[in-house]
Protein backbone atom coordinates (compact mmCIF):
# COMPACT_ATOMS: atom_id res chain seq x y z
CA UNK A 1 0.00 0.00 0.00
CA UNK A 2 2.81 2.46 1.05
CA UNK A 3 4.67 1.47 -2.06
CA UNK A 4 1.65 2.61 -3.74
CA UNK A 5 0.92 5.40 -2.56
CA UNK A 6 4.44 6.90 -3.11
CA UNK A 7 4.73 5.77 -6.78
CA UNK A 8 0.63 7.88 -7.29
CA UNK A 9 2.57 10.72 -5.79
CA UNK A 10 5.88 10.42 -7.67
CA UNK A 11 3.73 10.21 -10.45
CA UNK A 12 2.14 13.31 -10.05
CA UNK A 13 4.76 15.18 -9.04
CA UNK A 14 6.32 14.12 -12.44
CA UNK A 15 3.81 15.00 -14.40
CA UNK A 16 3.31 18.62 -12.85
CA UNK A 17 7.38 19.11 -13.32
CA UNK A 18 6.96 18.56 -17.00
CA UNK A 19 4.05 20.57 -17.13
CA UNK A 20 5.69 23.46 -15.64
CA UNK A 21 8.94 23.17 -17.34
CA UNK A 22 6.68 23.27 -20.99
CA UNK A 23 4.91 26.07 -19.98
CA UNK A 24 7.94 27.98 -18.58
CA UNK A 25 9.80 27.40 -21.98
CA UNK A 26 7.16 28.64 -23.96
CA UNK A 27 7.22 31.96 -22.12
CA UNK A 28 3.93 31.52 -20.40
CA UNK A 29 3.22 31.55 -16.03
CA UNK A 30 2.65 28.06 -14.19
CA UNK A 31 -0.65 27.68 -13.64
CA UNK A 32 -2.36 24.13 -12.33
CA UNK A 33 -4.67 22.47 -14.94
CA UNK A 34 -7.32 21.85 -12.46
CA UNK A 35 -7.56 25.94 -12.06
CA UNK A 36 -10.80 27.85 -13.95
CA UNK A 37 -10.49 30.11 -16.76
CA UNK A 38 -11.75 32.75 -14.30
CA UNK A 39 -9.24 32.01 -11.37
CA UNK A 40 -6.10 32.22 -13.39
CA UNK A 41 -7.09 35.69 -15.19
CA UNK A 42 -7.42 36.84 -11.29
CA UNK A 43 -4.04 35.57 -10.78
CA UNK A 44 -2.59 38.14 -13.66
CA UNK A 45 -4.39 40.83 -12.51
CA UNK A 46 -3.27 40.77 -9.19
CA UNK A 47 0.83 39.89 -10.34
CA UNK A 48 0.23 43.14 -12.74
CA UNK A 49 -1.28 45.19 -10.01
CA UNK A 50 1.39 44.27 -7.56
CA UNK A 51 3.86 45.68 -10.15
CA UNK A 52 1.78 48.84 -10.31
CA UNK A 53 1.62 49.44 -6.77
CA UNK A 54 5.28 48.62 -6.27
CA UNK A 55 6.45 51.50 -8.86
CA UNK A 56 3.63 54.23 -7.59
CA UNK A 57 4.88 53.44 -3.96
CA UNK A 58 8.63 54.71 -5.65
CA UNK A 59 7.32 57.45 -7.11
CA UNK A 60 5.33 58.23 -4.34
CA UNK A 61 9.61 58.36 -2.49
CA UNK A 62 10.88 59.85 -4.46
CA UNK A 63 8.31 62.68 -4.81
CA UNK A 64 8.26 62.80 -1.38
CA UNK A 65 12.21 63.31 -1.47
CA UNK A 66 12.02 65.23 -4.04
CA UNK A 67 9.87 67.89 -2.23
CA UNK A 68 12.08 67.90 0.54
CA UNK A 69 15.52 67.98 -1.33
CA UNK A 70 13.57 70.93 -3.31
CA UNK A 71 13.13 73.11 0.34
CA UNK A 72 16.45 71.83 2.54
CA UNK A 73 17.85 75.11 1.72
CA UNK A 74 17.60 77.30 4.70
CA UNK A 75 17.66 80.55 2.76
CA UNK A 76 14.27 79.27 1.29
CA UNK A 77 12.94 79.35 4.82
CA UNK A 78 11.94 82.25 7.08
CA UNK A 79 14.36 82.00 10.13
CA UNK A 80 16.18 78.67 8.35
CA UNK A 81 13.18 76.55 10.06
CA UNK A 82 12.13 74.00 7.55
CA UNK A 83 8.92 71.80 8.11
CA UNK A 84 9.06 68.79 8.73
CA UNK A 85 6.18 65.84 7.49
CA UNK A 86 3.28 66.65 9.63
CA UNK A 87 3.90 69.86 10.26
CA UNK A 88 2.13 73.15 8.73
CA UNK A 89 3.73 75.68 6.41
CA UNK A 90 3.04 77.95 3.39
CA UNK A 91 4.32 79.20 0.48
CA UNK A 92 5.18 82.49 -1.79
CA UNK A 93 4.92 82.76 -5.11
CA UNK A 94 6.33 86.23 -6.92
CA UNK A 95 4.88 86.89 -10.47
CA UNK A 96 6.07 89.14 -13.08
CA UNK A 97 4.20 90.37 -15.79
CA UNK A 98 3.58 88.61 -18.87
CA UNK A 99 2.84 85.30 -16.25
CA UNK A 100 -0.12 83.55 -15.83
CA UNK A 101 -1.58 81.36 -12.61
CA UNK A 102 -4.24 78.71 -13.20
CA UNK A 103 -6.15 77.34 -10.40
CA UNK A 104 -8.23 73.86 -9.82
CA UNK A 105 -10.00 73.13 -6.45
CA UNK A 106 -11.72 70.33 -5.36
CA UNK A 107 -11.21 67.90 -7.85
CA UNK A 108 -12.24 64.95 -5.88
CA UNK A 109 -10.38 61.90 -7.31
CA UNK A 110 -12.07 63.04 -11.36
CA UNK A 111 -9.27 61.79 -13.54
CA UNK A 112 -11.65 62.02 -16.32
CA UNK A 113 -11.67 65.43 -15.91
CA UNK A 114 -7.96 66.35 -15.60
CA UNK A 115 -7.58 63.92 -18.34
CA UNK A 116 -9.65 66.19 -20.59
CA UNK A 117 -8.07 69.11 -19.07
CA UNK A 118 -4.61 67.67 -20.16
CA UNK A 119 -6.13 66.96 -23.82
CA UNK A 120 -7.31 70.51 -23.97
CA UNK A 121 -3.79 71.83 -22.71
CA UNK A 122 -1.85 69.48 -25.29
CA UNK A 123 -4.14 70.70 -28.12
CA UNK A 124 -3.83 74.56 -26.68
CA UNK A 125 0.33 74.15 -26.98
CA UNK A 126 1.17 74.77 -23.36
CA UNK A 127 1.63 71.37 -22.04
CA UNK A 128 3.68 68.82 -24.53
CA UNK A 129 2.87 65.33 -24.46
CA UNK A 130 5.47 64.77 -21.84
CA UNK A 131 3.70 66.76 -19.57
CA UNK A 132 6.02 69.83 -19.15
CA UNK A 133 5.21 73.11 -19.13
CA UNK A 134 6.01 74.78 -23.00
CA UNK A 135 5.96 78.83 -21.32
CA UNK A 136 8.33 79.65 -18.26
CA UNK A 137 5.49 82.13 -17.62
CA UNK A 138 2.26 79.62 -16.57
CA UNK A 139 1.99 78.34 -13.10
CA UNK A 140 -0.77 75.43 -11.89
CA UNK A 141 -1.97 75.82 -8.31
CA UNK A 142 -3.90 73.03 -7.18
CA UNK A 143 -5.99 74.51 -4.43
CA UNK A 144 -6.81 71.46 -2.00
CA UNK A 145 -9.28 68.12 -2.07
CA UNK A 146 -7.82 66.13 -4.91
CA UNK A 147 -9.36 62.84 -3.49
CA UNK A 148 -12.09 61.31 -2.01
CA UNK A 149 -15.51 61.39 -2.95
CA UNK A 150 -14.60 59.40 -6.59
CA UNK A 151 -12.78 55.74 -7.44
CA UNK A 152 -10.00 57.22 -9.78
CA UNK A 153 -8.01 59.15 -6.87
CA UNK A 154 -5.04 56.68 -7.57
CA UNK A 155 -4.43 57.85 -11.62
CA UNK A 156 -5.01 61.46 -10.57
CA UNK A 157 -2.15 60.95 -7.93
CA UNK A 158 0.07 59.65 -10.33
CA UNK A 159 -0.38 62.03 -13.02
CA UNK A 160 -0.12 65.15 -10.86
CA UNK A 161 3.13 63.69 -9.25
CA UNK A 162 4.76 63.66 -13.31
CA UNK A 163 3.12 66.84 -13.78
CA UNK A 164 5.20 67.89 -10.45
CA UNK A 165 8.75 66.28 -11.19
CA UNK A 166 8.80 67.69 -15.00
CA UNK A 167 7.89 71.50 -13.67
CA UNK A 168 8.60 71.62 -9.94
CA UNK A 169 8.99 75.56 -10.14
CA UNK A 170 5.50 76.22 -12.21
CA UNK A 171 3.53 73.55 -9.88
CA UNK A 172 1.53 74.20 -6.72
CA UNK A 173 -0.09 71.93 -4.35
CA UNK A 174 -2.03 72.94 -1.12
CA UNK A 175 -3.36 71.14 1.20
CA UNK A 176 -7.02 70.69 1.35
CA UNK A 177 -9.70 69.63 4.76
CA UNK A 178 -9.67 66.11 2.26
CA UNK A 179 -5.85 65.59 3.53
CA UNK A 180 -6.38 63.37 6.48
CA UNK A 181 -6.27 60.00 7.31
CA UNK A 182 -9.63 60.08 9.42
CA UNK A 183 -11.00 61.65 6.33
CA UNK A 184 -9.67 59.48 3.72
CA UNK A 185 -11.22 56.47 5.73
CA UNK A 186 -14.81 57.91 5.49
CA UNK A 187 -14.74 59.18 1.74
CA UNK A 188 -13.43 56.87 -0.16
CA UNK A 189 -9.75 57.28 -0.81
CA UNK A 190 -8.98 55.01 1.78
CA UNK A 191 -11.59 52.24 0.49
CA UNK A 192 -9.72 53.00 -3.34
CA UNK A 193 -6.71 52.08 -2.12
CA UNK A 194 -7.36 49.31 0.04
CA UNK A 195 -9.74 46.99 -2.73
CA UNK A 196 -9.62 48.38 -5.99
CA UNK A 197 -5.59 48.25 -5.70
CA UNK A 198 -4.83 45.97 -2.95
CA UNK A 199 -2.22 48.57 -0.53
CA UNK A 200 -1.74 47.36 2.75
CA UNK A 201 -1.68 49.56 5.90
CA UNK A 202 1.55 50.38 6.15
CA UNK A 203 1.75 51.35 2.25
CA UNK A 204 -1.54 53.80 2.52
CA UNK A 205 0.50 54.93 5.57
CA UNK A 206 3.08 55.28 3.20
CA UNK A 207 0.39 57.17 0.25
CA UNK A 208 -1.00 59.58 2.96
CA UNK A 209 2.41 61.10 4.45
CA UNK A 210 2.51 62.74 0.94
CA UNK A 211 0.09 65.46 1.68
CA UNK A 212 1.95 66.31 5.15
CA UNK A 213 4.73 67.98 2.41
CA UNK A 214 2.18 70.14 0.87
CA UNK A 215 1.45 73.76 2.07
CA UNK A 216 -1.42 74.88 3.66
CA UNK A 217 -1.25 78.53 1.44
CA UNK A 218 -0.43 80.62 -0.87
CA UNK A 219 0.85 84.10 -0.79
CA UNK A 220 1.06 85.41 -4.49
CA UNK A 221 2.61 88.80 -5.32
CA UNK A 222 3.67 90.75 -8.12
CA UNK A 223 4.65 94.48 -9.47
CA UNK A 224 2.79 96.75 -11.43
CA UNK A 225 4.63 99.17 -13.58
CA UNK A 226 4.17 102.06 -11.49
CA UNK A 227 6.45 100.16 -9.08
CA UNK A 228 3.30 99.05 -6.57
CA UNK A 229 3.20 95.93 -4.78
CA UNK A 230 -0.25 93.86 -5.32
CA UNK A 231 -1.15 90.38 -3.95
CA UNK A 232 -3.86 87.85 -3.75
CA UNK A 233 -4.24 85.23 -0.86
CA UNK A 234 -4.48 81.49 -2.62
CA UNK A 235 -5.85 78.88 0.21
CA UNK A 236 -8.25 76.12 0.48
CA UNK A 237 -10.82 77.29 2.82
CA UNK A 238 -10.52 80.54 5.12
CA UNK A 239 -7.71 82.46 6.83
CA UNK A 240 -6.25 82.33 10.77
CA UNK A 241 -6.68 85.40 13.02
CA UNK A 242 -3.48 87.90 13.13
CA UNK A 243 -2.37 86.23 16.46
CA UNK A 244 -2.10 82.69 15.30
CA UNK A 245 -0.09 83.80 12.02
CA UNK A 246 0.80 86.98 10.63
CA UNK A 247 2.73 85.98 6.62
CA UNK A 248 4.96 89.67 7.55
CA UNK A 249 8.12 87.85 7.61
CA UNK A 250 8.03 85.48 4.73
CA UNK A 251 6.86 88.43 2.52
CA UNK A 252 8.85 91.20 3.66
CA UNK A 253 12.04 88.04 2.96
CA UNK A 254 13.79 88.78 -0.23
CA UNK A 255 15.04 85.16 -0.04
CA UNK A 256 12.29 83.05 1.73
CA UNK A 257 10.19 81.15 -0.13
CA UNK A 258 8.30 79.33 3.13
CA UNK A 259 7.63 79.47 6.55
CA UNK A 260 7.13 76.97 9.07
CA UNK A 261 3.85 77.40 11.18
CA UNK A 262 3.72 76.72 14.70
CA UNK A 263 0.63 74.86 15.53
CA UNK A 264 -1.80 76.07 18.33
CA UNK A 265 -5.02 74.45 19.70
CA UNK A 266 -8.41 76.94 19.05
CA UNK A 267 -11.02 75.53 20.47
CA UNK A 268 -12.68 78.45 19.54
CA UNK A 269 -11.52 78.59 15.58
CA UNK A 270 -8.89 81.17 14.27
CA UNK A 271 -5.90 78.95 14.47
CA UNK A 272 -4.04 77.54 11.21
CA UNK A 273 -6.67 74.52 9.96
CA UNK A 274 -8.38 77.26 9.32
CA UNK A 275 -6.95 77.69 6.00
CA UNK A 276 -8.17 74.29 4.88
CA UNK A 277 -11.61 74.37 6.92
CA UNK A 278 -12.65 77.93 7.31
CA UNK A 279 -15.76 79.10 5.06
CA UNK A 280 -16.88 82.44 4.07
CA UNK A 281 -20.44 83.98 4.39
CA UNK A 282 -21.96 84.37 0.57
CA UNK A 283 -23.89 87.27 2.14
CA UNK A 284 -22.49 90.62 2.82
CA UNK A 285 -25.27 90.96 5.96
CA UNK A 286 -24.31 88.10 8.03
CA UNK A 287 -21.50 87.98 10.91
CA UNK A 288 -18.39 86.15 11.80
CA UNK A 289 -19.63 83.10 13.06
CA UNK A 290 -18.39 79.60 14.96
CA UNK A 291 -19.31 76.32 12.26
CA UNK A 292 -19.29 73.30 15.02
CA UNK A 293 -19.62 70.97 12.20
CA UNK A 294 -15.97 72.03 10.60
CA UNK A 295 -14.55 73.67 14.38
CA UNK A 296 -13.60 76.28 12.35
CA UNK A 297 -14.78 80.07 11.77
CA UNK A 298 -17.14 81.45 9.00
CA UNK A 299 -16.00 84.45 8.34
CA UNK A 300 -17.80 87.53 7.53
CA UNK A 301 -17.74 90.39 4.94
CA UNK A 302 -16.35 92.68 7.56
CA UNK A 303 -14.44 90.42 8.81
CA UNK A 304 -12.69 89.41 5.82
CA UNK A 305 -12.22 93.35 4.56
CA UNK A 306 -10.73 94.21 7.57
CA UNK A 307 -8.30 91.20 7.34
CA UNK A 308 -6.74 92.03 3.86
CA UNK A 309 -6.77 95.89 5.13
CA UNK A 310 -4.13 95.02 7.96
CA UNK A 311 -2.24 92.40 6.25
CA UNK A 312 -2.01 95.47 3.28
CA UNK A 313 -0.94 97.80 5.92
CA UNK A 314 1.46 95.03 7.80
CA UNK A 315 3.20 94.02 4.80
CA UNK A 316 2.95 97.11 2.23
CA UNK A 317 1.50 95.08 -0.43
CA UNK A 318 -1.92 95.80 -1.06
CA UNK A 319 -3.97 92.59 -0.95
CA UNK A 320 -7.09 92.68 -3.14
CA UNK A 321 -8.53 89.55 -2.86
CA UNK A 322 -8.81 85.92 -1.95
CA UNK A 323 -8.92 83.05 -4.27
CA UNK A 324 -10.19 79.56 -3.11
CA UNK A 325 -12.70 76.23 -3.04
CA UNK A 326 -14.03 74.10 -0.26
CA UNK A 327 -17.95 75.61 -0.39
CA UNK A 328 -20.44 74.47 -3.33
CA UNK A 329 -23.45 74.36 -2.14
CA UNK A 330 -26.55 76.19 -1.28
CA UNK A 331 -26.65 79.78 -1.83
CA UNK A 332 -22.75 79.76 -3.52
CA UNK A 333 -24.00 76.99 -6.01
CA UNK A 334 -26.44 79.21 -7.79
CA UNK A 335 -23.99 82.48 -7.59
CA UNK A 336 -21.30 79.80 -9.06
CA UNK A 337 -23.92 78.64 -11.99
CA UNK A 338 -24.86 82.12 -13.02
CA UNK A 339 -20.82 83.04 -13.16
CA UNK A 340 -20.04 80.11 -15.29
CA UNK A 341 -18.42 78.43 -12.06
CA UNK A 342 -16.76 81.27 -10.68
CA UNK A 343 -18.83 83.38 -7.52
CA UNK A 344 -17.30 86.64 -6.16
CA UNK A 345 -18.98 86.42 -2.88
CA UNK A 346 -20.67 90.22 -2.50
CA UNK A 347 -20.78 90.92 -6.24
CA UNK A 348 -21.99 89.70 -9.17
CA UNK A 349 -19.04 88.93 -11.96
CA UNK A 350 -19.82 90.80 -15.59
CA UNK A 351 -19.44 87.94 -17.83
CA UNK A 352 -19.20 88.58 -21.80
CA UNK A 353 -19.57 85.42 -23.47
CA UNK A 354 -16.69 82.67 -22.91
CA UNK A 355 -14.09 84.94 -21.47
CA UNK A 356 -14.02 87.05 -18.59
CA UNK A 357 -11.83 90.21 -18.07
CA UNK A 358 -11.08 93.20 -16.01
CA UNK A 359 -8.35 94.71 -13.80
CA UNK A 360 -9.17 94.17 -9.96
CA UNK A 361 -9.03 97.76 -9.01
CA UNK A 362 -12.78 97.40 -9.55
CA UNK A 363 -12.91 94.04 -7.65
CA UNK A 364 -10.86 95.54 -4.59
CA UNK A 365 -11.61 93.81 -1.85
CA UNK A 366 -12.87 90.53 -3.47
CA UNK A 367 -13.55 86.89 -2.32
CA UNK A 368 -13.57 84.75 -5.23
CA UNK A 369 -15.02 81.10 -4.77
CA UNK A 370 -14.19 78.19 -7.59
CA UNK A 371 -16.17 75.47 -8.72
CA UNK A 372 -14.89 71.99 -8.16
CA UNK A 373 -13.04 70.93 -11.39
CA UNK A 374 -14.88 67.58 -11.20
CA UNK A 375 -17.61 66.77 -13.86
CA UNK A 376 -20.10 64.82 -11.28
CA UNK A 377 -19.85 67.68 -8.47
CA UNK A 378 -20.80 70.18 -10.70
CA UNK A 379 -23.74 68.66 -12.35
CA UNK A 380 -25.21 67.19 -8.96
CA UNK A 381 -24.76 70.84 -7.41
CA UNK A 382 -26.61 72.48 -10.57
CA UNK A 383 -23.65 74.19 -11.39
CA UNK A 384 -22.70 73.26 -14.95
CA UNK A 385 -23.69 70.07 -16.97
CA UNK A 386 -20.79 69.21 -19.23
CA UNK A 387 -18.17 71.43 -18.47
CA UNK A 388 -15.52 72.53 -16.01
CA UNK A 389 -14.19 76.23 -15.21
CA UNK A 390 -10.89 77.16 -15.88
CA UNK A 391 -9.70 80.25 -13.59
CA UNK A 392 -6.65 82.10 -14.63
CA UNK A 393 -4.68 84.80 -13.19
CA UNK A 394 -3.16 87.37 -15.86
CA UNK A 395 -0.49 89.66 -14.91
CA UNK A 396 -1.12 91.86 -18.15
CA UNK A 397 1.23 94.91 -18.52
CA UNK A 398 -1.64 96.41 -21.60
CA UNK A 399 -3.55 97.11 -17.94
CA UNK A 400 -1.17 98.06 -15.94
CA UNK A 401 -2.36 95.76 -13.31
CA UNK A 402 -3.85 91.91 -13.39
CA UNK A 403 -7.13 90.20 -13.85
CA UNK A 404 -9.35 87.46 -14.11
CA UNK A 405 -9.83 85.29 -17.02
CA UNK A 406 -12.31 82.41 -17.06
CA UNK A 407 -12.73 79.85 -20.22
CA UNK A 408 -14.50 76.67 -19.69
CA UNK A 409 -13.71 73.22 -20.44
CA UNK A 410 -15.65 71.13 -22.29
CA UNK A 411 -16.54 67.17 -21.64
CA UNK A 412 -15.05 65.10 -24.38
Amino acid sequence: MKKFVFSLLFGVVVVLGIYGLKVLADGGEFTFPIMSKYRIERIKVRRKMRGKRERFLKSVEAFKDMLFEQREDKNLWVDGKRAQPGEFFVQKLRLSSGDMAEFFTDIHSDWRAVKDWRIYAQEAGSLSKEGKLRSKNDFYLYMGDLVDRGSTGFLLIKFLIQLYQKNPDQTIWLKGNHSRKAIFKNYGFEQELKQKYGFNSEEREEIYELFDYLPSACFIIWKNSDGKKRGIICTHGGFPSFENYSPKKLIDSKTATYERLEYKACPLGGGIREFAWGDIHSSSHQQTSYNRRRRALTRGRKDTEQYLKKLSKQTGVEFVGIIRGHQHSGELAKKMAEGNGLAFLWEKGRWKGKFFFRTLQSLSPFVLTIAPFNYSLLKKRGILSDQAPLCKLVIEPEYDDCGLELDKQEKR
